[in-house]
């Protein structure tokens, strides 16, 4: 391919991403423009005070997105964080909350969280596959994906916002094997994971980086752990700092730890180990919906997820030597493995896809740039 047939591509699905996004902010622009307070807010506020949130026979059954904002409200107005929707750390509605306050909006920080992970998966693409036209056609191809386009439709929610640090959190980790410094930056944006939605997901990342580092680095094994081990520190820094409101209304340390051990146990009936649902959702669509106890067609559901779900079990199944020559990759196949393990034991349902979506999609790319090197030479 030459270089410029190679520019030509590049520019086109640039342009296509870009008018992608410009699209879902046309067709969204009344939500993004409409005022949050006074009125919204007030709604907001009635409405949640009518839900399953306060009252056993609620007039409301309010989604998610609804309490997000109501709490992310409350929060700014100085609400202790452990009083308003505590099964959710806080982080993601401080931001919701300041988008309330400078655009006079709730909505438009979820927009701005999804170019952001265009952004950020692009650059996590040139470092490990080491080739812009790739790594853009992953982005592009990413775009495209109903399940994360919505989250900038039915706004706010935290899941593009956790997913955002998440992949910075990668890049980091990533770029640490050359410089040190940059696994402090990996631990306070593994931190901001932890603070932005259920911490497990944190957990799991922490679990392929060292199973990655004990893969890549058998050799000087005892001082990488160490190393990790005590960068640690800045994830749970960083969480004390995103709860130091709590600490504000005069609760402790212990009450800090009480909070997160509630979390763990609120979430805890979401595990159950019956993998054929996850099977059933990413290959055929059939989404077992523990609300109605029948299964579901999900509406975000596109043919990719079987494609890219798929080709990332070839790889790490059929490609282990050619992947294991890449260091870069490591940690992103320890990721797909790791969380894929964790959501087979869950009672899945089709958001819980969005910390891994984007890197089965690099996995793709991984593969697209073997046979464009085949095919090339």
């Amino acid at each position: 391919m030459t270089k410029i047939v190679r520019l030509l591509i590049t520019i086109l699905l640039l342009v296509l991403i870009v008018l992608g996004q410009v699209k879902v902010f046309k067709n969204n622009s009344g939500s993004y423009k409409s005022p949050y307070f006074p009125k919204r807010y007030q709604e907001l506020k009635r409405i949640y005070g009518e839900s399953q949130y306060v009252l056993t026979m609620p007039k409301h059954v309010i989604p998610d997105e609804f309490v997000y904002s109501y709490a992310a409200t409350e929060y700014l107005r100085g609400k202790n964080p452990v009083l308003l929707n505590a099964e959710q750390p806080p982080f993601g509605k401080y931001l919701i909350g300041v988008s309330q306050n400078v655009f006079n909006n709730d909505r438009i920080v979820s927009y701005i969280f999804n170019i952001g992970c265009l952004t950020v998966l692009f650059i996590l693409g040139l470092i490990v596959l080491k080739d812009g036209l790739v790594s853009l056609l992953v982005v592009y191809l990413f775009s495209l994906e109903k399940l994360f386009m919505v989250q900038a439709i039915y706004a706010p929610l935290l899941d593009n916002i956790q997913l955002f640090f998440i992949l910075m959190s990668f890049i980091f980790f990533i770029l640490a094997r050359k410089k040190l410094i940059y696994l402090i930056f990996s631990m306070i944006t593994l931190g901001l994971v932890m603070s932005t939605k259920f911490y497990l997901t944190g957990v799991l990342i922490v679990i392929s980086w060292l199973l990655s580092t004990i893969f890549t680095h058998r050799e000087r094994i005892i001082s990488s752990m160490t190393r990790i081990a005590a960068s640690s520190i800045f994830v749970v820094l960083t969480m004390m700092l995103v709860y130091f409101p709590i600490f504000m209304h005069g609760d402790n340390l212990v009450r800090f730890l009480g909070v997160q051990k509630w979390m763990y146990s609120f979430h805890l009936s979401k595990f159950n180990f019956q993998p054929d649902k996850f099977f059933s959702l990413v290959l055929f669509n059939k989404w077992h919906n523990p609300g109605s106890g029948g299964a579901n067609f999900s509406v975000d559901w596109q043919i990719t997820w079987p494609l890219v779900f798929i080709n990332s079990l070839v790889i790490l199944l059929l490609r282990r030597k050619s992947l294991s020559k890449d260091w870069n990759m490591i940690p992103i196949a320890f990721w797909v493995v790791v969380y894929s393990l964790s959501i087979v034991n869950s009672n899945v349902v089709p958001r819980y896809l969005i910390p891994i979506l984007p890197f089965w999609y690099i996995m793709l790319g991984f593969s697209i740039k073997k046979l464009m090197n085949r095919l090339l030479t």
